[in-house]
């Protein structure tokens, strides 16, 4: 193999890896957005059974992510409580941590920093 070759073999790896990283990034990021949601319906649910609510008034709303949203219709939200989408999610990250640490492991094979 030509020192060419060596140079764009560990160019490509290197790219690969930080494509990984910000994949898993993305997906963190993701992931800390659905628990925010699914933390705003805990904290409404526990507020609604300690205090006397009104009919239609603004006990639907929730404060999620620095604002106030109605809870009710908010499809982030609806999203969020849906157990199927967060286990997807949660095996997505888990994919992508091993990508990440086997481009790491080649990496370090290479002795690309």
């Amino acid at each position: 193999m030509t020192e060419d070759e060596k140079r764009q073999q560990k160019a490509m790896l290197l790219l690969e890896y930080q494509e990984a990283e910000e994949h898993l990034a993305h997906l963190q990021e993701k992931a800390k957005r659905l628990s925010e949601n699914v933390l705003a319906v805990a904290k409404w649910m526990e507020d609604r059974s300690h205090s006397y609510t009104t009919a239609g008034g603004s006990d639907d709303k929730a404060y999620v992510n620095n604002r106030y949203v109605n809870i009710l219709n908010n499809p982030e939200i609806v999203k969020a409580m849906d157990f199927e989408v967060a286990k997807s999610l949660a095996l997505e990250i888990k994919e992508a941590k091993r990508r990440v640490e086997e481009l790491a492991e080649r990496k370090k094979s290479l002795g690309v920093k």
